[in-house]
């Protein structure tokens, strides 16, 4: 299972989110045999009209992750990341968590153009969250 992880800043549009899942569908064709099967984010972003709306368009479940289990992801800090995610880089985050025990992330995170906007893949056999 793959999951999309997402950070993402107030300014962030439906086009934003829309370019970083392009991003990461270009990466999925050409690095893996499977596409995007649920999307992840901070339960305190979960929210976000233009998140739940691709979610929508895109016909996936959004999973919102607990922040203390963001705080305590294997993943790198970020000095953009509050500390009510341990500083984490949310997007890894996110995808990792997602993704479920054993799970990896694949690639590097990719940024949209007006940098609102991570997006980073992690596949697992998935967690309910």
């Amino acid at each position: 299972m793959i999951i999309a992880g997402f950070g993402f800043n107030s300014g962030a549009t439906r086009q934003s989110f829309q370019e970083a899942v392009d991003l990461a569908t270009a990466f999925l064709e050409v690095h893996a045999q499977e596409g995007i099967e649920a999307l992840a984010t901070a339960e305190d972003k979960l929210g976000y009209n233009a998140l739940q709306h691709l979610s929508g368009e895109m016909g996936l479940p959004l999973w919102a992750i607990r922040l203390g289990d963001i705080a305590q992801a294997p993943v790198g800090k970020s000095e953009h990341s509050p500390d009510r995610y341990g500083n984490r880089r949310l997007a890894e985050a996110a995808a990792l968590i997602g993704a479920g025990p054993g799970g990896s992330l694949i690639g590097d995170r990719m940024v949209s153009t007006d940098g609102t906007v991570t997006i980073a893949l992690a596949s697992g056999p998935g967690r309910n969250v």
